[in-house]
């Protein structure tokens, strides 16, 4: 009877080891497939803020454009506003979209961004120079700097790349996007997987022994 005894608490405490080995293997698994869901949509966060950057970068382009044409048709300083503000905002913009891609690492999208920089500058000195122009020499000055074409071909090539960026950022936004989709159901099925070890080693002990159940059949 003690032989038994002893039989079944060494059972009992293999069972609950084991259920302890499979619970700290659910919980690792748990705390991987929810840190790899957490970056992804940390991540994913980032390249919706990119694409958010560039759009807004365009339409400050656009508006100091808008702005710079308004003034050199009329002399009126009233048409320079979106032109002023675009000017206080497009650095901070092109900053900031630098600072994203350098803390997501990765290296494409920087690259592009870089390349984005000294186009936007110049187109940016190419608009103060045409308003100065205006100012000092009159509209005919402005409109002959207009007619070389520097402004459009900046503001063609910054297009380019603020599209390139954009479509780099919605296919990857696509991949990161399909990784997060089952991440938010690992928890409850590991929990769920977590449950049966324990069950297991309540009820393993509690079965009758082989004599036993051949005598429970019989």
């Amino acid at each position: 009877m003690k032989s038994s005894l002893k039989i079944r608490q060494e059972a009992e405490r293999l069972a609950l080891l084991i259920a302890l080995l499979l619970v700290l293997c659910t919980a690792v698994f748990t705390y991987r497939a929810w840190a790899t869901f957490e970056y992804d949509r940390q991540q994913a966060l980032i390249t919706r803020q990119v694409v958010d950057g560039t759009t807004a970068l365009l339409s400050s382009l656009n508006d100091a454009e808008s702005g710079q044409r308004g003034f050199l048709l009329t002399g009126d300083d009233r048409y320079l506003e979106p032109y002023r503000q675009a000017r206080t905002r497009v650095p901070g913009g092109l900053d900031a979209l630098a600072r994203l891609e350098a803390g997501s690492r990765r290296p494409g999208q920087l690259r592009r961004i870089e390349r984005l920089k000294p186009l936007v500058e110049d187109k940016m000195e190419e608009l103060a120079q045409t308003v100065e122009l205006r100012r000092s020499q009159g509209i005919g000055a402005a409109l002959a700097m207009v007619r070389t074409d520097r402004g459009v071909v900046a503001m063609d090539r910054i297009r380019a790349i603020c599209a390139e960026i954009q479509a780099a950022s919605y296919d990857l936004l696509g991949r990161q996007e399909r990784r997060c989709e089952p991440a938010p159901f690992a928890p409850d099925l590991s929990a769920r997987w977590g449950v049966l070890p324990f069950s297991c080693s309540w009820w393993w002990p509690r079965l009758p022994s082989g004599r036993g159940r051949a005598t429970v059949n019989g």
